[in-house]
């Protein structure tokens, strides 16, 4: 009877290799896809040893290893041979066996995982051509045996090392390596090289002549078709110049994994309206979450964020287990991301969905397995690119050459291309097809092109790199340069060309030159002075600018940082120096102006402007900027300043005057009424002493502000109300006044304006609105009346309301005969307000007036 394996349902959908032995390695269950692998029917090999299906010496093998690791009781990954029927043939998979023990800590099983990696073909004559291009790459080449020793290396090799082809022949390139080689670096080289898998990474290596530098290394294994290691391709660049500051060596992560771990499974139950009531402890590890987080939560939980693997959200109706829930149908092999808050990061996870349906064919729950496969997909794409450089050293080669950023073509004795990669199909927009076999002085236009034939001689006896222009396809010209070696393949004279596109280069160029040019002519123009500090040295560069601001002779100038100090006012010295340290430190800018002393005695003003220059390390290396002379323009500012006091001045005392002399009318007004024994008249000279002092303590306001051109309207209207209602004495306590202002500056003659009116409103409300021994308020409010989403929008409400007794109904007759009233409205319209008036009898009266704050005009003082 076949023996009844756990998550039997589960295993047959996974779309991997796995089989299970007994410690006997009787087969106790093998999945679809390895029955398909091995060209056999699961039903007739579970049960069996494999006696039959594989040869007796693999079978002898297998069961020996199976033996070790059941004693060991560690998993145990390896390549190994095994016979197909399907491919009629041996093909060669990496295969992974995990022992699996009872409660005792026996081990009962073997769970085992294979992956059929063969790969065969060979390119030898490609490899051989290839071997010759490899002499002239840019890049060092080196070719080891299974044991590191050093079998072959091409010249671009010995140019970085400094050694001899003879005296690395036969040696391990470990004499590379110093005292500043990363330790774990060299582990990590060592791991990859011992079981044979590529590495890259960054080394620090040492020249013949000691000299340290960084080498961009790059190692592939090469093997035999039983999967036997033959040799080791390494790639070398020397990327000392390129390389920024550790970056390189922060950011490279590890590109090769494990093929193949311990089979482990997530396992999430779901209710049918999606509610988690089961997850084991795998999945709480794939998902990073715990059991409390996702018990009774659903798949469109905001704890959820799901993505495709184009990194878009995943659509919520196709979430695996909603869909099988609604569908009633299995979902299989769906993959999505899982991003993992506490982890920072995402986690692919391969999904099949089951429902459970009851006899009615209704869903109960959903059982949902997660296989973690973000490891497998790197994998997977880490071993598409091994098979590809499988192709034993011609394949790695040209991947080499296709990967260069420079073209390279291979030319032979007549002039016909041979060869082309893929930077020089950029380069030309030819395709490999269509040029391999044409003339090489196709690509370059005339008068090149007819003298191609005196170059190559050119190149071949000096192999110095020259600068030409080159033709596209499209017929476009463009600068080029051309390095060019010869090279000999079995007594055949080849050339292989190294092409590099410096368009880019040559308009840098022309840019700069321009830059230089408009740079020092906005700097003589100017008169700008430029300078630059080189701390390392303590010394100056001056252009000729610097000289004549100086007034210093550009022959006996030395370049001593000393010899500009002397030239400092000894006042400024310490402030000049005290700002230079700081900026070097970073505390501050360069921004500063002081004295200096021409030869004459003389002292010129200067402005000077600078920036600090770091290394990547961010220690400072000098300082660059600019100085002028602002001599001129700070005696200019002098007097100005000097002018603008002498006529505030004179404006405070206009003010102090103006408000002196409507105080005395004031007076005079008030002398004149106590005289008067009519009491209409001593009504009208008591509101006009009132308008008056309105104005007056705008004058005062202005004069102890000191500032002329505005005012503080919320301010000074609050002023003039509290005077107003003090004037009234025979309200004084039995009305109150309430205020409520906001603050906006506004021109004097419209604050002057604002303030009558306001004095009308309130004197009208007390004169009229309360009769003798009645009790109220009088409230005064400004406020903005404006759109608050409109910054343009600069209106502002003066409201005065009081709880008298309200307006009489023949206001409207009694205002046209009111002076004040009169007033009130041509106020308003001088304002360009409206004026809105309501009243309800018995419960007080509203003025409203909505105006636009005019921005306060410059004051333009008579000359």
């Amino acid at each position: 009877m076949t023996p009844v394996v756990p998550f039997q349902t589960l295993l047959d959908c996974l779309p991997y290799s796995i089989f299970i032995k007994d410690a006997g390695s009787c087969l106790l269950y093998v999945s679809p896809a390895c029955a398909e692998t091995w060209g056999v029917k699961a039903s007739e090999i579970v049960g069996t040893r494999g006696e039959g299906f594989f040869p007796e010496d693999q079978l002898e093998s297998f069961w020996a290893l199976d033996r070790q690791i059941l004693a060991g009781g560690n998993p145990v990954s390896l390549r190994e041979v095994f016979w197909s029927a399907r491919y009629q043939s041996n093909r060669l998979g990496f295969t992974t066996k995990s022992p699996v023990c009872d409660v005792h800590g026996s081990p009962q099983y073997l769970v085992c995982t294979t992956l059929d990696i063969t790969d065969e073909g060979q390119a030898q004559e490609r490899a051989k051509l290839l071997e010759t291009v490899m002499q002239a790459a840019s890049v060092g080449v080196v070719i080891t045996g299974p044991d590191r020793r050093v079998l072959s290396s091409n010249p671009a090799f010995s140019k970085i090392t400094g050694y001899d082809p003879e005296e690395v022949l036969g040696r391990t390139l470990a004499f590379l390596q110093g005292e500043d080689t990363d330790a774990q670096d060299l582990a990590r080289l060592s791991d990859a090289l011992r079981t044979a898998v590529p590495f890259e990474g960054v080394l620090r290596n040492y020249s013949k002549d000691g000299k340290g530098y960084w080498n961009e290394l790059s190692i592939a294994p090469v093997l035999a078709e039983d999967g036997a290691l033959t040799h080791f391709v390494g790639v070398n660049r020397d990327i000392t110049e390129g390389r920024e500051a550790r970056h390189l060596l922060e950011t490279r992560e590890r590109q090769y994994r494990e093929l193949v771990e311990k089979l482990h499974l997530g396992l999430v139950v779901h209710e049918p309206d999606g509610r988690i009531k089961l997850v084991n402890p795998r999945a709480l590890h794939l998902l990073g979450l715990s059991e409390a987080q996702m018990l009774g939560t659903t798949p469109i939980h905001p704890q959820w964020q799901l993505s495709t693997t184009d990194g878009a959200p995943y659509p919520p109706d196709q979430i695996p287990s909603t869909l099988a829930a609604a569908t009633g149908k299995p979902v299989r092999n769906a993959i999505l991301g899982v991003y993992r808050p506490v982890r920072q990061d995402t986690v692919w996870l391969q999904i099949n969905a089951d429902p459970e349906l009851d006899i009615q064919g209704q869903v109960v729950q959903v059982a949902v397995t997660l296989a973690d496969i973000t490891e497998m997909r790197e994998t997977q794409s880490n071993l598409r690119a091994a098979q590809e450089q499988a192709e034993q050293l011609a394949g790695h080669l040209q991947a080499v050459l296709d990967n260069m950023g420079d073209g390279v073509i291979t030319i032979d004795p007549q002039g016909c291309i041979l060869s082309f990669n893929v930077a020089a199909s950029a380069i030309f927009g030819y395709t490999t097809q269509e040029i391999v076999g044409q003339p090489v002085h196709n690509l370059m236009p005339p008068p090149h092109k007819e003298l191609h034939d005196s170059y190559m001689a050119h190149y071949a006896d000096t192999g110095a790199p020259r600068d030409l222009h080159g033709q596209r396809k499209n017929g476009q010209v463009f600068p080029m340069n051309l390095r060019v070696s010869q090279i000999d393949r079995a007594g055949v004279q080849l050339f292989v060309g190294i092409v590099r596109d410096i368009t880019e280069r040559k308009k840098a160029e022309i840019s700069l030159r321009a830059s230089e040019t408009r740079r020092k002519v906005a700097t003589d123009s100017g008169r700008l002075a430029v300078w630059e500090v080189d701390i390392a040295s303590n010394r100056l560069i001056w252009d000729d600018n610097c000289f004549v601001l100086y007034r210093m002779s550009k022959e006996n100038f030395t370049g001593k940082f000393e010899e500009w100090a002397r030239t400092i006012h000894p006042q400024d010295l310490d402030a000049v120096m005290q700002t230079y340290q700081q900026a070097i430190a970073g505390i501050r800018g360069y921004h500063l102006t002081f004295r200096i002393l021409w030869p004459d005695g003389s002292v010129r003003f200067i402005e000077a402007h600078g920036d600090v220059i770091r290394g990547d390390d961010g220690v400072a290396t000098g300082m660059i900027g600019v100085n002028w002379d602002i001599t001129e323009q700070k005696s200019s500012e002098d007097a100005l300043r000097a002018s603008v006091v002498e006529k505030s001045a004179l404006l405070k005392e206009v003010h102090h005057r103006v408000k002196n002399n409507l105080q005395v009318i004031t007076s005079l007004l008030r002398m004149e009424a106590g005289r008067s024994l009519v009491a209409d008249t001593k009504e009208v000279l008591g509101d006009m002493r009132g308008r008056i002092r309105t104005m007056a303590h705008l004058h005062e306001s202005l004069y102890r502000s000191g500032t002329f051109a505005s005012v503080d309207l919320g301010v000074y209207l609050s002023q003039v109300a509290t005077q107003a209602f003090k004037a009234q004495e025979l309200h004084r306590d039995s009305v109150r006044l309430t205020l409520s202002f906001g603050s906006v500056q506004s021109g004097m003659d419209q604050a002057q304006a604002t303030g009558l009116l306001l004095n009308e409103l309130i004197s009208n409300c007390l004169k009229h609105g309360f009769p003798e021994g009645q009790t109220g308020e009088v409230s005064v409010e400004f406020q903005p009346a404006n759109d608050q989403a409109n910054p343009l929008d600069v209106r502002w409400c003066l409201c005065v309301r009081d709880t008298g007794v309200g307006l009489p109904a023949d206001f409207e007759e009694k205002r046209q005969a009111s002076l004040g009233l009169q007033l009130v409205t041509d106020l308003s319209n001088q304002l360009g307000g409206t004026l809105v008036i309501d009243s309800v009898p018995g419960a007080g009266a509203r003025f409203n007036l909505v105006f636009t704050v005019q921005t306060p005009a410059a004051l333009v003082m008579p000359t």
